[in-house]
């Protein structure tokens, strides 16, 4: 089934902001709470909580932001949903704003995204020609719109304190949580920030029933999500599928298993910030709470697929590379800690002494950083030691 791709892309005149009106902010919100959407950027927080505590702040205005920033390494989904169906994220964005009260909406886009915010600011003029956006905004008797930023291309701004911090003109580093941007966001105000597929999941939801939403998961999980899903697969892409399919289906069945005839060693569930996990852990269904306790997490929905002929070694010097690169250098336990991980895995005649050490200054950087990026950025080499600790034993 498919909700958001390979769809005629929603136009005016929004039925489900018309229907959110209806409503009312509080069922609105208990229609989320009950669908079990939860936020599709990484952090998967539930929605309807989100938007539950934006609406109850009590400074004002309020703003709404669309994180489009999308620098998971492996992700590559909201780029499609912004370029083939904007309009289902702005009228999923304009219920999260009739709902909690916002009153002023930008989308924080990657420089490099030129064809999805050109489709996106079309859309835009769509909605407001048709008195969707603006003054009276879907006939509400309320303003708003949404307004086009571009970001730098930086990853520590797909973090939410960071991506505000960059919108507001600073340099983008992560703030300390609490407070958190549902209460202390954009301009010191409320803010209501999620991912691109989150927003636009919304219309459907209110359209269709939150319950019909949530019966479409598998394996005691509710809803759909995005899976990006690359590396040594037949046929890498977007695919659209209930949460909870396993590793093994999305690989084996829609990506049309391996290329090639190569054998798969490992498989990246959630990004590159998260841990691989060998073949015997295909069955883990895809959400967050399975893998949490299978050593991973679901993040972002982005799977990548490594065939045997990759060393698990140059796998994790490739990713901690990244990392070390997009480190924004605020705290010291990531700033210095990925440049020593990967001084280690520089010197591979000696790194199967030092093993142990390695786990160790890992475990250090995962628990003493600032934000996501530290506190996953070693997942790579925790997996890697924990599964293929072979390939780590030095040549």
């Amino acid at each position: 089934m498919n909700i958001l791709l390979n769809v005629p892309a929603a136009k005016p005149p929004y039925l489900a902001a018309r229907k959110a009106l209806e409503l009312g902010p509080d069922k609105v919100i208990d229609q989320l709470k009950l669908s079990g959407l939860s936020g599709r950027g990484g952090a998967g927080f539930p929605a309807g909580v989100k938007w539950d505590t934006v609406k109850n702040a009590s400074a004002s205005p309020k703003y709404l932001i669309i994180n489009a920033e999308e620098s998971e390494p492996g992700t590559f989904k909201d780029r499609q949903l912004l370029t083939e169906n904007p309009h289902a994220v702005i009228e999923g964005a304009l219920i999260g704003a009739l709902t909690t009260g916002c009153t002023q909406g930008y989308i924080y886009i990657r420089p490099d995204y030129r064809a999805p915010a050109k489709a996106f600011a079309k859309a835009l003029e769509e909605a407001r020609k048709d008195g969707l956006l603006g003054k009276n905004a879907a006939g509400s008797g309320k303003h708003f719109d949404i307004e086009v930023c571009h970001g730098g291309g930086a990853y520590i701004c797909g973090e939410e304190t960071a991506l505000i911090n960059s919108l507001e003109g600073k340099r983008g580093e992560p703030n300390t949580k609490p407070p958190f941007p549902a209460n202390e966001g954009f301009k010191g105000k409320p803010t209501l920030l999620s991912n691109v597929e989150t927003f636009a999941y919304v219309p459907w939801i209110l359209l269709n029933g939150a319950e019909t939403y949530a019966l479409l998961g598998v394996n005691g999980c509710k809803g759909m999500r995005l899976f990006s899903v690359s590396g040594d697969v037949a046929k890498p892409g977007n695919y659209e599928l209930p949460v909870g399919v396993t590793a093994r289906e999305l690989i084996f069945k829609h990506a049309g298993g391996m290329r090639d005839g190569k054998k798969l060693k490992a498989f990246i569930p959630g990004g590159a910030s998260s841990s691989p996990l060998p073949p015997e852990l295909l069955d883990t269904p895809m959400d967050f709470k399975p893998l949490a306790a299978a050593g991973s997490m679901l993040g972002s929905g982005a799977v990548v697929a490594i065939s045997d002929e990759h060393s698990m070694l140059d796998v994790a010097r490739n990713v901690m590379g990244f990392f070390e690169d997009e480190s924004c250098g605020k705290c010291s336990p990531c700033r210095i800690g990925c440049v020593k991980i990967n001084e280690m895995l520089d010197e591979p005649a000696t790194l199967g002494a030092k093993q142990p050490l390695l786990n160790e200054l890992a475990d250090g950087v995962m628990q003493g950083s600032l934000c996501g990026l530290g506190m996953a950025a070693p997942n790579v080499v925790k997996g890697g030691l924990k599964y293929w600790a072979r390939d780590f034993a030095g040549k």
